[in-house]
């Protein structure tokens, strides 16, 4: 691992080199050189957009000097069936520690004729983003395939150094079509691999495969060629290999994709990786300031209850704009504390660096904590390697009470996390360079809630009045303020309209009130007021209301499947809590109400109930989604239990004249 770790710290020199641009082997020539097949019908895969014919990673790694340089090749030939214009649009990224070399594309039209990208097609973009993040030392080439058509063949190929190889390098395996050949090689010059007394560097293949059964790499040993003389070759070659199909509401799909993971060869270790993030990164950043000092003294007021000043202190930080502008080496390395104070914004990473030198600075210790957010997939607790998208901070006030935060989180109550940050490994960094994951526990259906009360005075002619009071708690307390937060009158007015089935779409809401939007609390309260008319619906001489006004679940279209692959992902244990009263006029009683309803499935859990109280109907209804993930066997239970549900959803109530 010498000579590695000397390379690390010299200029790297690369060598040019061209791809084909404009120069590409005809098909039927690439079909011979890797055995496939010259002609691919869409009856072939009638159930597929179309087909990979061809995905291979060259990855080389060159010794120039002293100094190692690694060169990647990325080659995808797909032939296209149906909707093809998704397929039209390439972006390839480059990151920080990559360079492209040379990038090529061409359109192979239904009647052969070949149209090759011009230099000038291919878009180039500086700094990568969306609204809320920013990267401004990455870049992206974009294009478009010109002249597709269905059964149309499209190509592309592209070369990439790498400064970095192997901290963020994956291989997949599966694709959203079949695929005909995928192939991965490494070719490694062979005194890379000669033990360190051999005066080579002792380097080891760093990967680890996931979803998939994939035997060796197979080793290259019949060539004779000057080249392989000097170096050693590895190749995994698959044949045939079937779609992934991605699931509505499924977990994300690292989690089930077949795919490889690679990581650096001296990455051992999770110490390994917090000592080089932290010595390269965040160390050099840390600097606590008087400024900083002053602030934190002023924010708690010398106050000596740890617990409170950490309060306070997060408080603070997380009122401070997330905007996530990532500056030179900006995915990495976070901004000086001070900087991040001064024009009080910054992404993750800043807002974390802040709230620790805050922490620090009164002597309460705190650390950085690197997550992968659930959403992203799942740190494998056995393979150190770069996985995470996320930081937090975990703050010490003794060694049994102890908070993780998440600083960006602005309107998660102090104690909590946001769902995606919940029932995960997180890597928690140390000031002396170690680290141990830990888990970040999760919530309790209960814990996130929503408790509708809902009061209608219907009227004789049909008309009613209605009053509604939703309070929020957990998740959907932080989601709800998100979505309020700078709303217009009108905005807020329309949001409390979208709550109400489409057979309610005529009510107007006439007034609302919104409950300590400006004070975090644990629980937000929503209220308003509103009218309906032609509520009443005739039936001979009696009349028909709808029991309940809101909609159940926004969106039920995952439920057409009749079985699936991959489990069900509700994000977070939920609780929906429903009372509605119907206060009929005098002139009016209720016959026969609906049955009551109870549902159950292990997973889920229903309940409805109604009942009279003088003039009154009484609407008492409950959802829990008591567990998030779903497996596939539990899949035909909880369609049936959904389908049962709303099936019954906003009965009928029989009204009659007194």
């Amino acid at each position: 691992m010498r000579f590695l770790k000397i390379s690390l710290l010299l200029t790297i020199t690369f060598i040019l080199s061209s791809c084909s641009s404009g120069n590409f082997l005809e098909y039927k020539n690439i079909a011979a050189k890797y055995g496939l097949p010259q002609f691919v019908e869409p009856g072939d895969y009638p159930e597929d957009d179309g087909v990979v014919l061809l995905s291979t990673t060259d990855f080389d790694m060159q010794i120039i000097g002293s100094t190692v340089a690694t060169e990647q090749t990325i080659h995808k030939i797909k032939k296209l069936f149906k909707n093809i214009e998704q397929y039209a649009f390439v972006e390839v990224p480059i990151y920080n520690y990559e360079k492209l070399e040379c990038i090529s594309a061409r359109t192979i039209k239904a009647d052969g004729t070949s149209i090759v990208l011009k230099p000038e097609e291919f878009l180039e973009t500086k700094g990568v983003g969306n609204e809320a993040v920013f990267y401004s030392d990455m870049k992206t080439i974009k294009f478009t395939f010109p002249s597709i058509e269905k059964n149309c063949i499209i190509e592309y190929e592209y070369t990439k150094y790498k400064l970095t190889p192997f901290m963020n390098d994956y291989w997949y395996i599966k694709n959203n079509m079949p695929t005909l050949l995928n192939k991965y090689s490494i070719s490694i010059p062979r005194v890379l691999m000669m033990s360190e007394l051999d005066g080579g560097a002792g380097w080891k293949w760093n990967y680890q495969v996931y979803n998939y059964t994939l035997n060796t790499p197979t080793r290259e040993l019949n060539s004779q060629t000057e080249l392989e003389k000097r170096k050693i070759i590895y190749t995994w070659v698959l044949k045939d290999i079937e779609p992934f199909k991605e699931e509505p509401l499924m977990p994300p799909i690292d989690d089930y994709i077949g795919y490889v993971k690679f990581g650096p060869p001296d990455w051992k270790t999770w110490n390994d990786i917090s000592d080089w993030y932290l010595k390269k990164y965040f160390e050099p950043q840390f600097i606590i300031t008087n400024e900083i000092k002053d602030l934190a003294i002023k924010l708690t007021g010398g106050s000596e209850n740890k617990t409170e000043d950490i309060k306070k202190l997060y408080d603070y930080v997380k009122n401070i704009r997330y905007v996530s502008i990532m500056l030179g080496n900006g995915n990495l390395k976070p901004s000086f504390p001070v900087d991040v104070l001064k024009r009080q914004y910054g992404d993750c990473k800043d807002k974390s660096i802040l709230l620790i030198s805050l922490l620090n600075a009164i002597g309460i210790k705190s650390k950085p904590v690197l997550v992968l957010t659930s959403n992203e997939g799942h740190l494998d607790p056995h393979f150190p390697s770069w996985y995470f998208n996320h930081m937090i901070v975990k703050a010490e006030v003794s060694e049994k009470e102890n908070y993780f935060l998440d600083p960006t989180a602005k309107y998660t109550p102090f104690g909590s996390l946001p769902y995606m940050c919940e029932n995960i490994n997180a890597l928690v960094l140390n000031p002396d360079y170690t680290s141990q994951l830990e888990i970040l526990s999760g919530s309790q259906p209960k814990v996130n809630s929503k408790d509708i009360s809902l009061g209608i005075d219907l009227k004789e002619k049909g008309d009613a009045v209605f009053n509604v009071e939703i309070k929020f708690s957990g998740e959907k307390n932080s989601s709800i303020r998100y979505i309020l937060e700078d709303k217009t009158e009108k905005e807020i007015k329309e949001y409390c309209k979208s709550l109400l089935a489409d057979e309610f779409s005529g009510a107007e809401i006439t007034s609302y009130e919104v409950i300590d939007m400006d004070t975090l609390k644990s629980l937000f309260t929503l209220r308003f007021r509103g009218t309906m008319s032609n509520i009443l619906q005739n039936q001979g001489n009696l009349k028909l209301v709808s029991s309940d006004p809101f909609k159940f679940f926004e969106i039920t279209s995952w439920l057409i499947k009749d079985k699936r692959d991959y489990p069900l992902n509700f994000d977070y244990p939920f609780c929906l809590n429903k009372t509605i009263t119907i206060n009929l006029p005098k002139e009016y009683s209720a016959m026969n109400l609906p049955e009551k309803m109870d549902e159950f499935t292990g997973d889920l859990e229903y309940s409805k109930l109604f009942s009279k109280k003088g003039n009154s109907i009484v609407l008492s209804e409950k959802f829990k989604i008591i567990n998030s993930l779903i497996a596939p066997q539990g899949y035909p239970y909880t369609k049936n239990f959904f389908e049962t549900v709303k099936n019954r959803f906003g009965e009928k109530i029989i009204l009659q004249k007194n």
